[in-house]
């Protein structure tokens, strides 16, 4: 057979080997998926390493196999150290962190080797591998061609990757192949072993994230290891989809069995804590009997004392709606007051003004007068004759404000009297309101009439004073306005009789002139001092009036208060003697019947609070038997979740390449690990994975591959 013959043939096993591999290891192919799509690059990952004895990693390398479906170039992610092409003669290209292949046969399977610079692939398990012979210790070193038992310990641990789809989807599947014409026995705990011909296979299996020991038991007389073999694969297959279904159902049930899990034991609190409540409860019916039996022996008097309240609440009824008449007078008078109060200080503060005009005219004419006296003293007379007209027009206007000031008072009818009460003069009707005020406050009983410091005491002294005061700033008005009204009347007159003569015979009496006018001076000063005065007065009548507003509300809030107390009282009264009446009248009618009704109700209570009792006396057992079933609850979940990563194994999840995150996801990744085998001494030397003949071709190599991990599991399949 020509070398291009063999070539295919070795090639046509290859594929062979490839296609029963993954059909074995559960790589998800879904090659079924895209037939709506144009197809894409495929790429199936492995990744072979050689271990010593004791697990740890020599040498490693990916073995890639790329479905080009129609593409002539292939471009790979990954910082490598060393790249071979194993199904053709193209070099790869290299650049930083990728690789490239061109002028690629798209009709044929690609294969190519990779090894990372850092001679390392983060795994999902690592392992220690021990050994001992016939129970002691051993090195693997010295074990080949022993006699006796040798046991092997592989202890495989979780790694935390970066790859939640290394954690959570690979399934470790480890075992042995023994000879058996070369070896006496083989004891596997926990493995399936099954027998093929001269061989014995010995198969372990651990799920995502599991963490266990393996062992591995050999009787022999001259000890021979073909080594041990490691496979991780993805959990694929369609029987695994339901692992989601179930975790997820998981998550739902175990947050109901908490629920009810609580709910139950609170429920079994409150019952159990409702123990010491009976037990009062069942105490209470009973002194409520012994209560029952005395308040039916006092029925009669009972009634008969009940009789004489009702009589006494209708009688306090009667009084309490007496002092609702009095307190309305009150309301009513205090209205009227204010109402009379602001019309007085909007009074007073429009002849402010007017007076202080007043005042200021009277002072032009005490000036004036002065003027003329400094004028005759000089003997200046034409120029005292001048002044003299002047002071005629000083005194009209003097002589005006004073009638407007007197027209102002008039017109607001505040000096009414009772001979003129129905023009409605608001000092009087003030007086007037406060009487009544008065008369109300004392009939509701709001006022003792003793001028004591009580609220309503004072208040009413604070409305009182202002009627007071209000009264003697009106009548000093009153006789300042004759003052000046005389005043100017009298000058007036002098300077109408003499006119001119009285001026020419100024000269020949200045002494006159000048008591005259120190005379004026003394009658302007007295009438601007009052003015003043009555100024102060002014003022105090609004901050008095200010004062008295400020509190007008809350005195009626609490007339109104009073009165709503008083009709709520008499209204309650009223209903309570009703009421009371009605009771009376039904207890006299249906006292037998109720006695005898208690009665029974009561005992009825104390039958059904002693059979709660007993029913409390199980609950502790209730709930102890909950807590078991909690405990053995959570126990089980608890090692579901944290022994393995099994509910969280996905058929959906998305693949990760072990050699970059830039690289799409791949379709099939699996890892492949073997010891060191021990042979004795003439061929104890590490055994690849792969071919150690140098002349063999890349195809050959990763067939021979194959061809091993073929046999190797093919022993556990026909095992099913």
């Amino acid at each position: 057979m020509n070398k291009k013959n063999i070539k295919r043939n070795i090639l046509r096993k290859t594929k062979m080997g490839v296609a029963v591999l993954q059909i074995v290891l559960m790589a998800s192919l879904n090659m079924l998926s895209g037939w709506a799509a144009a197809p894409k690059v495929s790429v199936d990952e492995t990744v072979y390493a050689n271990l010593d004895y004791y697990g740890v990693g020599k040498e490693l390398s990916i073995v890639k196999g790329v479905s080009l479906n129609g593409y002539t170039g292939f471009s790979d992610y990954g910082d490598y150290s060393n790249v071979i092409n194993m199904t053709s003669e193209n070099a790869p290209k290299l650049d930083a962190n990728q690789v490239s292949f061109a002028s690629l046969d798209s009709s044929k399977k690609f294969y190519y080797e990779v090894t990372p610079k850092s001679n390392d692939v983060e795994l999902p398990w690592a392992f220690d591998v021990s050994y001992k012979l016939n129970g002691v210790p051993a090195k693997a070193e010295n074990l080949a061609g022993a006699s006796g038992m040798v046991e092997i310990n592989i202890s495989a641990k979780p790694v935390k990757t970066k790859s939640d789809y290394l954690n959570n989807n690979m399934i470790l599947m480890l075992g042995t192949d023994v000879d058996m014409t070369k070896n006496l026995s083989v004891e596997a705990p926990g493995a399936q072993i099954q027998s093929l011909g001269k061989n014995t296979v010995v198969l372990f299996m651990a799920f995502p994230g599991e963490e266990k020991d393996f062992t591995v038991r050999i009787g022999s007389d001259s000890f021979e290891s073909a080594g041990v073999m490691m496979a991780m694969v993805p959990a694929t297959m369609d029987s695994l989809d339901k692992i989601k279904e179930i975790n997820d159902a998981k998550d739902d049930v175990k947050g109901s069995v908490n629920a009810i899990y609580n709910s139950s034991n609170t429920l079994l609190d409150v019952m159990n804590s409702m123990g010491g409540g009976l037990r009062s409860l069942n105490g209470g019916l009973r002194e409520l009997q012994s209560a029952r039996a005395t308040i039916h022996s006092y029925g009669d008097s009972l009634t008969g004392q009940t009789d004489a309240v009702i009589q006494n609440l209708n009688s306090l009824a009667d009084e309490t709606s007496q002092a609702v008449s009095h307190l309305v007078t009150s309301k009513n008078a205090l209205n009227d007051f204010n109402k009379d109060i602001n019309k007085i200080d909007l009074g007073v503060t429009d002849l402010k003004p007017v007076l202080y005009d007043l005042t200021d005219s009277m002072g032009e004419v005490g000036s004036s007068i002065s003027h003329i006296g400094y004028l005759l003293n000089q003997a200046k007379t034409s120029e005292a004759t001048a002044a003299l007209n002047d002071l005629s027009n000083k005194l009209i206007v003097a002589k005006k404000k004073a009638t407007l000031l007197r027209q102002m008072i008039n017109g607001s009818k505040i000096l009414a009297t009772a001979s003129n009460a129905e023009e409605n003069g608001s000092i009087y009707s003030m007086d007037k309101s406060l009487k009544e005020l008065y008369a109300g406050l004392t009939g509701a009983n709001m006022m003792d009439g003793t001028g004591g410091n009580t609220v309503e005491n004072l208040y009413y002294n604070s409305l009182k004073d202002t009627v007071t005061s209000t009264s003697e700033m009106y009548q000093g008005l009153s006789k300042m306005l004759q003052k000046t009204d005389a005043y100017i009347e009298f000058v007036d007159a002098s300077i109408l009789n003499n006119g001119v003569n009285a001026i020419r015979n100024l000269n020949d009496s200045l002494i006159t002139g000048r008591n005259l006018a120190n005379n004026t001076t003394d009658m302007i000063d007295d009438i601007q001092v009052t003015t003043l005065n009555l100024t102060d007065i002014i003022d105090d009548m609004n901050e008095l009036n200010r004062t008295v507003n400020s509190y007008h509300d809350s005195a009626l809030s609490a007339v109104d208060t009073a009165n709503n107390i008083i009709n709520s009282v008499d209204t309650n009264i009223s209903v309570a003697a009703d009421t009371l009446g009605t009771v009376n009248n039904m207890y006299k009618n249906s006292k037998g019947i109720l006695n005898a009704g208690t009665k029974d109700s009561l005992n009825a209570s104390m039958e059904i609070v002693n059979k709660s009792l007993d029913a409390l006396e199980v609950t502790g057992n209730i709930k102890q038997s909950n807590d078991t079933i909690k405990s053995i609850w959570d126990e089980k979940i608890d090692e579901l979740e944290n022994d393995s990563n099994i509910l969280k194994i996905d058929t959906e999840a998305v693949k990760t390449s072990f050699t970059s995150d830039k690289n799409p996801e791949p379709n099939s990744v699996q890892v492949v690990l073997r010891t060191q085998e021990i042979k004795k001494a003439e061929d104890n030397s590490v055994t690849d994975l792969e071919s150690e003949d140098d002349n063999i071709t890349p195809i050959k190599r990763i067939g021979n591959v194959f061809k091993k991990l073929f046999d190797f599991i093919k022993s556990f399949m026909s095992g099913k």
